[in-house]
């Protein structure tokens, strides 16, 4: 087993871990998160011995009693590739289906599956695609297909990322001053769509992919559907995350969902787009990104306190814009801004505080005695400037007010 790194337990706000004695096993505490040996992650505490371990368990043996309550109702045929194939490449919901689809003597409409299974109509043809591009079922549009002896490889498209061409030349019409051309905008690609079949080629070529698919229920407490699948195969093929770190977002995510926060899958994916872009590969990295989610989140619960704002998850160019407040001031200068933008918005606005920091941060305030000796200065200017016009020369002609309005004509006396 190679050497693990010490992680402390209160360093990370996502994953408490320990390490299995045995088979050198990462597990997360509570969600029984599984990580890979590569993580190479321990828990510096040292653990008690349980029973279990002092003592070597005997596997358990589970038996079918011949005439027990479980042939009462009948029996209905199953196909044995569906336990020797299938168990770990179809999801609940799609064996589940299929059980149904037997049950009922191989025909059921899409109503019908939904109505039993209690899911949209949508995810119920969502879910028999996947038996329908098996070869083993048949739908009204194709017939069926026998199943391929060999999975055929699945061919990912290699997108390369070519910067978009500049627009046609400007006209020789001489308009001065000439505009500058605009800058070409970053393309922004879309991974690849995977069928289902492609997802269970997938998971046949790479067990690695398989047990991603399968931890990634665990942490999430549920079954997940073939979209879900879908982004996590992609997550790990197109943006090139280790599954480690796949489960690591997971495990974030329903961090967040169990302390109320709005937060949904799709955000999930585009924070693995952008670890992907800053080169996260490795666990240690993955846990510097949340310890600085976490630094953020707090800030954000103070912001929030300090504006009024109704609380919501922040996005993400709103995590930035809060993480550069707190690495620019101190939250002394964060509570002036916020009285600034009370005296003068209309309403709360996140906006008004961050154009209140940003001409902070230009003039070099970084203290509220600063400011203050700043704005003192502005008043006495004003009232000099002010105290001036009234003994200088008026900076108006009366003799123009009057031409002007003998020469109005829409005034209607």
């Amino acid at each position: 087993m190679p050497a693990c790194v010490p992680v402390r337990a209160e360093a990370h706000p996502i994953l408490h871990t320990i390490s299995h004695p045995a088979c050198g096993r990462i597990y997360r505490h509570r969600h029984i998160l599984r990580l890979y040996k590569g993580a190479r992650i321990c828990y510096n505490k040292k653990q008690s011995a349980t029973g279990a371990e002092k003592r070597k368990i005997p596997p358990m043996q589970y038996t079918i009693p011949p005439f027990g309550p479980l042939w009462t109702d009948g029996v209905f045929t199953v196909p044995t590739c569906v336990a020797d194939r299938y168990l770990k490449l179809a999801s609940a919901y799609q064996l589940q289906a299929l059980l149904l689809l037997l049950r009922h003597g191989g025909s059921l409409s899409t109503r019908e599956l939904a109505g039993a299974l209690g899911i949209p109509e949508r995810d119920a043809d969502s879910i028999m695609d996947f038996w329908v591009a098996e070869g083993l079922l048949q739908n009204g549009n194709s017939p069926a297909a026998p199943a391929p002896a060999e999975p055929s490889t699945v061919q990912i498209p290699v997108v390369t990322k070519v910067p978009p061409t500049m627009g046609a030349p400007a006209s020789l019409t001489v308009h001065p001053p000439v505009a500058e051309p605009p800058k070409p905008k970053k393309e922004t690609l879309s991974p690849p769509r995977l069928t289902p079949r492609d997802i269970v080629t997938l998971c046949r070529e790479n067990s690695a992919l398989s047990d991603l698919l399968t931890e990634a229920q665990t942490v999430l407490g549920r079954t997940i559907s073939t979209a879900e699948q879908e982004m996590l195969v992609n997550m790990h093929i197109y943006y090139e995350l280790p599954p480690e770190v796949i489960l690591m977002l997971l495990g974030y995510y329903r961090g967040e969902k169990e302390k109320g926060r709005s937060i949904n899958l799709a955000y999930i994916n585009k924070m693995a787009n952008s670890w992907s872009e800053d080169g996260v590969r490795t666990v240690a990295d993955a846990d510097e990104k949340l310890l600085y989610l976490s630094g953020t989140d707090k800030l954000w619960d103070k912001v929030i306190a300090m504006t009024g704002i109704r609380h919501r998850s922040p996005t993400a160019r709103q995590r930035q814009m809060v993480a550069d407040w707190g690495r620019d001031f101190s939250e002394d200068m964060l509570q002036l801004a916020c009285d600034i933008m009370k005296e003068n918005a209309d309403k709360p606005s996140l906006k008004y505080m961050d154009s209140v920091l940003r001409r902070w941060k230009k003039e070099g305030l970084t203290t509220p005695a600063q400011v203050q000796e700043q704005q003192q200065s502005f008043t006495a200017a004003k009232a000099k400037k002010a105290d001036g016009r009234l003994q200088g020369k008026p900076s108006y002609d009366l003799e123009q007010i009057k031409r002007d309005t003998m020469n109005n004509t829409d005034i209607k006396f």
